[in-house]
Formats: C-alpha cells, structure tokens, sequence
C-alpha cells in the first residue's frame, strides 16, 4: 500500500478466525473493501468464514502476506506477538498492519515496522457476541486509533467518518486502564446482571431464566436512565442512604455470599464518592 492511498484502494488479509475475524470479515465486504482472503491455525473455521463471505482461504501466512496490502491480525492478544515475528520475516515496505487489541501497544507491531510497513491499532468499542440474524455489532462501534504516521491516521480516520462511526484517539499510557474500563462496561455488567439472577435461584424466589426475565425492566430502565446520569438520580438506598436497609442487606450478603457481599459494598463506596464528588 502506497502510504496516501485510500483505505478502499487497497487489498486486505485477515489473520485469524475467531469472533473478530467473523465479524470483521463481511463489515468490511459490506463496505465495498477488497479481501485477499483469510488465514489461521484453524483452517476449519478459517473455512467457514471463508465458505459464508466468499473469499479465499490460504495455507500459509507468507501466501496471504504476498496478496495483501493491509494485514489485519483478529488474533487473541498473546498471539500478536508471535503473528508479527513470523509476517515481518521478509519486506513489508508499502504494507499496512493492523492490531485490534484494546489494551496492547502500538509498539507491539515494532517487528513489522522494522520491516517497512506502517502500523496501527483500530480497537472496535464494542462487544462482537451476537445472536443469529442479528446485524453486524461493528457497524455501530466507536472506533479507538493509534498510528505510526499522521498519512496513516488521517486515511483512516476519513475512511470510518465517511461510513458515520465516531474515531477516537487513545494514548499509549492510558491503553491498560481504558481497556479496563470497557470491560468493566461489558464483561462486568453483564456478570452483575448474572450474579443478581443467581441471588434470586440461590435463595429460591425463581428459577435463573424466570429471574433473568423479572430482572430485564429495571435493568433497561437503569440503562436507558444512565444516559441522562447528570438529570437524573437512580433511587434505590444508596441515592436515599437508607442506613437500615444497607445494613440488612450488608448482613444477609456477609452470611450467605462472603463474595458478593465485598462486590456490593465495593459498588456501593464507589456509588457514594460519586455522589460527593458531583455535589462537591
């Protein structure tokens, strides 16, 4: 790739095969980008993907290397590491290598930048589970950025502008704690709406689906009223400091569910500095 060269020029490789090369895959097609094809360790899923979006499937890295322009590694992150070593064994002077890790470096791609190609990090905030016939989750993620070169950064930026998703920037020192962050708004609220189903089954006032089900209208509510955090006051004994409730609470959880006790208290301080530090 020709370091002006418009993102929709160029012919793109995706290393990998699990959930972000499966969506990623046919968001790009969606969005009139060529693909070269695909290659992984696991060539039956790499298959499928392949048999669904029609594209090619290769034996070898170094084959999809030499058809490619822009290299995409959809990779878990202990793999980044050994994917560059062994795409940067010969140039890749032109080429552009991508990352999609949320809390690993720009840096990480050093062996290939040492090889010639320029390098970035394009993190979809965003979680890629869904359900069957659902549409695709990257269509509607903010996209965090990180570029060897302003030519890089602006190509893409332009590009993911033009089909309306928000670009942001993330500096390298704050990588470990935004990732955190989104997992924390993803992984970890959805085990609190789990953990608050399993208190209702533990204590036999319904079957876990039946306290999923009576549990989704406050959840949604809370979501949908977290929109509007600066108007809006979530009630509840925490808002109220209703000091007996809390502390029948605090009881019930220290005797039966010594975790969930730490995980309730623990929310409940970071609840309370919040409402002091906007109040302060």
């Amino acid at each position: 790739m020709r370091n002006q060269c418009a993102l929709s020029e160029c012919c793109i490789g995706i290393i990998g095969s699990g959930k972000l090369a499966d969506a990623v895959v046919p968001y790009l097609l969606e969005h009139k980008q060529k693909i070269a094809g695909i290659w992984s360790r696991n060539k039956k899923k790499a298959c499928k993907i392949a048999s669904r979006d029609g594209i090619s499937v290769f034996d070898t890295v170094s084959q999809l290397v030499q058809h490619s322009r822009i290299l995409i590694l959809a990779v878990t992150d202990d793999a980044i590491d050994q994917v560059v070593e062994s795409i940067s064994e010969t140039s890749l002077k032109g080429y552009l290598v991508i990352h999609s890790s949320g809390c690993l470096p720009l840096d990480i791609l050093q062996p290939a930048s040492l090889a010639g190609a320029e390098t970035a990090v394009i993190h979809p905030l965003m979680t890629l589970a869904r359900l069957k016939n659902e549409p695709n989750p990257l269509n509607i993620a903010p996209v965090g950025l990180v570029c060897s070169s302003k030519k890089i950064e602006q190509s893409l930026i332009k590009w993911f502008s033009g089909i309306g998703q928000e670009v942001f920037r993330i500096s390298p020192e704050s990588r470990p704690l935004y990732h955190a962050a989104a997992v924390l708004a993803c992984a970890g609220l959805h085990q609190l709406f789990m953990t608050s189903a399993q208190l209702f089954e533990v204590e036999g006032i319904c079957t876990g689906k039946k306290a999923e089900k009576l549990l989704m209208p406050i959840v949604k509510r809370t979501l949908e009223l977290g929109f509007h955090s600066k108007k809006v006051t979530i009630t509840g004994p925490w808002s109220r400091q209703d000091s007996q409730t809390i502390r029948l609470h605090l009881k019930a959880l220290k005797k039966s569910h010594p975790k969930i006790f730490r995980l309730y208290k623990c929310l409940m301080d970071l609840s309370r500095e919040e409402k002091v530090n906007k109040t302060g």
